[in-house]
């Protein structure tokens, strides 16, 4: 069994305050510091509630980042109940997917999830994390992007690590029988699953994606590298048909400015990165610019406040 010893000596003390729910402790804001959370795979049993705990950290850490669409908010009842440091915390349901999930896969990996490594009712502490944003993103081992729990796109996803793999020269022409799981599946359904899925039209994306050291695409237990999955997809013809997506879009913008080259310092200009991501969705207006901080020249000049 692991030895949590070095995570429980920065684990955060829950104060008693008579709350039955999990509350974050404050971050010191003078330093890039930041929480990691980690899976308690005795206990979080695999169809029991999800238990992890979290603790504080800094940037020259090792960890893996989640890349994700938060979804609408909801009322309490429709929310998902994990537990953080034995307390219960409430989340979103595409959140509650990925983590049992994950539970599963990175069991022993420190992970970085804004809605659990954050304190969202804190403006202070919102403001001093989106700020480093840039840096927790593009210091992580990887990001995981998460594309949620829809069968056709993991099959898609599945069917291009197929062809990655060698057993078909294109789309149209196999070696061998084809893989269980895409002869149940309509290939046009899954391709427009994949390409229109929401995860791609989240504004914060595009930094999250472009300055990571890897990314890795997750849909359900389906997972493929991004760029062997960009690869294999410009091998079929069915590249063509992602010209105007949001998709195709942050590719090239990848390719133009060599951000996703960690050793580049190359940077766009915000009003050009807002023209040609001004289509992204932000559920908060100001989060049009935050989102783009990282990647544009002006973005050490612009203050985040949320206020």
């Amino acid at each position: 069994m692991e030895n949590y010893l070095l995570y429980w000596e920065n684990a955060e003390e829950p104060e008693d305050d008579g709350s039955p729910f999990f509350k974050h402790q404050p971050l010191d804001h003078e330093k890039p510091s930041f929480r990691l959370i980690k899976f308690l795979p005795d206990v979080s049993q695999l169809n029991g509630p999800v238990r992890c705990e979290i603790y504080h950290d800094t940037v020259d850490s090792d960890y893996t980042c989640l890349s994700y669409v938060w979804g609408p908010p909801l009322p309490d009842d429709k929310m998902a109940q994990i537990y953080i440091n034995n307390k219960p915390f409430l989340i979103r349901p595409n959140l509650w997917e990925f983590l049992k999930v994950a539970r599963r896969k990175f069991a022993h990996r420190p992970i970085w999830i804004d809605a659990l490594c954050i304190d969202q009712s804190n403006t202070k502490e919102r403001n001093h994390q989106v700020r480093q944003m840039g840096t927790i993103y593009s210091q992580a081992k990887g990001v995981i992007a998460w594309l949620g729990n829809t069968a056709s796109i993991a099959a898609f996803v599945a069917y291009m690590h197929y062809i990655e793999e060698g057993n078909e020269t294109s789309s149209n022409e196999p070696r061998r029988s084809r893989p269980y799981f895409w002869e149940d599946t309509h290939k046009m359904k899954a391709r427009q699953d994949f390409v229109t899925n929401q995860y791609w039209k989240r504004g914060w994306i595009i930094q999250e994606m472009l300055l990571a050291k890897d990314v890795t695409v997750l849909v359900r237990e389906e997972e493929m590298g991004l760029a062997s999955l960009i690869r294999t997809i410009v091998r079929t013809r069915w590249s063509l048909s992602l010209i105007n997506s949001p998709w195709y879009k942050l590719q090239e913008l990848g390719k133009v400015l060599k951000i996703d080259d960690p050793k580049s310092t190359q940077k766009g200009s915000l009003i050009d990165l807002l023209a040609t991501f001004g289509g992204q969705e932000c559920a908060i207006r100001k989060d049009r610019i935050y989102s783009l901080l990282s990647l544009c020249k002006e973005g050490p000049n612009i203050d985040v406040d949320y206020d």
